[in-house]
């Protein structure tokens, strides 16, 4: 696992309007103690949808109150349940949340930041915007909403970044100029966004086609983001007479793990890419899968299907990416789902006891060796202590 969770329970303390459809909350934990943590970071809620509890993560807001989180939720009527659930909520209540944990890395030694939000990925943006703000880093952040009253926390952004915050607003016609705004940074800026799914593939073709570094953009998505409507669709295991039907209001690892499959996850939101597989086949309403990585039930082999959220029938793959660029994303899932499966065969089979071989010194420390040892026979994986 990534992140080493533990989950305590919290009190709503405080719930407030934000905009029409962005509804702010502080969780005041029972033990009185918020941990430290980075700017960006996020925590977990176990909400209540149609009587069963279920896990969300929600993004922590800038907050000037050590005792509490503060978050914010957009009501979003073509979701699995997760925002009415949270909206249900009064003053009072009782929540059990995880410890924070942050998937976007800051790089204080960088002194130009663009940061970039859509709608209501603005929270996690307010606390990195600060976080540069107090270390006197140069910040400019565009801010994308349909409109003005759409945008939260508008007041405390114009107080902290003043004219260094940029309000686009498609009801005034102020729409993002991607192209403009990454061919002005200088050479060694670094830009943040979180928001739909639609502005990051935007940003990261723009950001290519500008030549920049693709490392440089770090970016964090909310689920598929409304790239396509939930609706229900049915998942065929391929190798198998398994075939799954996968509520509007549930994911598909959801709907696997119910089936009594044992699925390789970690962030269960998406990010990560431990959960990657191949989709092989799109039939009207069906989605025909592979994995890599054999899954047991009952002590048979099947294969898995794709754990994250599909939006549609039509587009199953739909999965956002956190702070690692594609390239490093890939190797780490393949290098998890490798871990996964060495762990399940020495837990079967007798200790190797042939010497380990290793990289020459020289090698060790250099991306392409550390892909090529993923992929090495058996007898090399024993070396990973010499990466590193």
């Amino acid at each position: 696992m990534r992140f080493a969770e533990q989950w305590s329970w919290c009190t709503v303390a405080a719930i407030r309007d934000v905009t029409p459809r962005i509804r702010e909350f502080r969780l005041r934990p029972d033990n009185g103690l918020v941990p430290p943590y980075p700017a960006g970071s996020h925590i977990g809620v176990t909400v209540l949808i149609d009587g069963q509890p279920a896990r969300r993560s929600y993004s922590l807001v800038e907050n000037s109150d050590p005792k509490t989180y503060r978050i914010a939720v957009r009501l979003a009527p073509d979701s699995r349940g997760g925002s009415r659930g949270m909206w249900n909520l009064q003053a009072g209540a009782r929540i059990e949340t995880s410890n924070p944990a942050s998937l976007l890395e800051i790089d204080w030694s960088r002194r130009n930041y663009c940061l970039i939000a859509g709608g209501i990925g603005i929270t996690p943006i307010t606390a990195i915007a600060a976080a540069l703000r107090r270390r006197n880093i140069e910040t400019n952040l565009h801010y994308a909403a349909k409109s003005r009253g759409d945008a939260a926390f508008l007041d405390e952004l114009s107080a902290l970044l003043g004219d260094r915050l940029i309000v686009h607003a498609s009801e005034e016609g102020a729409r993002l100029d991607l192209d403009a705004t990454f061919r002005a940074l200088p050479d060694d800026a670094i830009a943040v966004m979180c928001g739909p799914m639609r502005m990051l593939e935007a940003a990261r073709r723009t950001w290519n086609e500008a030549g920049r570094t693709p490392a440089d953009l770090r970016y964090e998505t909310f689920g598929s983001s409304g790239l396509k409507p939930t609706e229900e669709f049915r998942v065929r295991l391929k190798n198998t007479s398994t075939e799954l039907v996968v509520p509007q209001n549930s994911s598909m690892l959801d709907a696997l793990n119910g089936a009594g499959f044992e699925v390789i996850s970690d962030c269960q939101r998406g990010e990560c890419g431990v959960c990657a597989v191949d989709v092989i086949a799109v039939e009207a309403r069906s989605t025909t899968v592979t994995s890599s990585s054999a899954i047991s039930r009952n002590g048979t082999t099947a294969r898995s299907a794709p754990a994250f959220r599909a939006r549609s029938a039509s587009s199953p793959s739909i999965r956002c990416t956190g702070r690692r660029s594609p390239r490093q994303k890939t190797d780490g899932a393949r290098r998890a789902r490798l871990s996964a499966r060495r762990y399940r065969a020495q837990s079967q089979a007798p200790r190797r006891t042939e010497p380990v071989q290793t990289f020459p010194k020289e090698h060790r420390d250099t991306r392409s060796h550390r892909r090529a040892f993923a992929a090495r026979p058996r007898r090399w994986r024993g070396a990973r202590s010499a990466l590193h």
